[in-house]
């Protein structure tokens, strides 16, 4: 999936329509959380209108991440159900 874009800014628009795709109904930027350990990952999210959560568990500094504005700033992901609002999905009837 990943390796579909050359810019990381275009995996989020082609995630989005195989999600409408696969569960048949309208799905908007807003609506998605994007959880990343990297700048990439937060722009990435900012530039598409949906939810940035960066996590500093990797190899980037808290303080860089901050720098890029998220939404959300945890220092791992045990934070994350507690700290992060989760909208409203029905799951897909399988």
């Amino acid at each position: 999936f990943g390796n579909e874009a050359h810019n990381r800014n275009d995996l989020l628009p082609l995630a989005l329509a195989r999600a409408r795709e696969y569960y048949g109904r309208p799905i908007e930027p807003r609506d998605v959380i994007v959880v990343g350990d990297t700048v990439a990952d937060v722009v990435c999210a900012k530039a598409n209108g949906a939810v940035a959560v960066a996590v500093a568990s990797g190899t980037v500094s808290r303080e860089t991440l901050a720098a890029t504005n998220p939404d959300y700033l945890l220092d791992d992901l045990t934070e994350f159900v507690d700290t992060v609002p989760l909208p409203n999905v029905t799951p897909r009837k399988v």
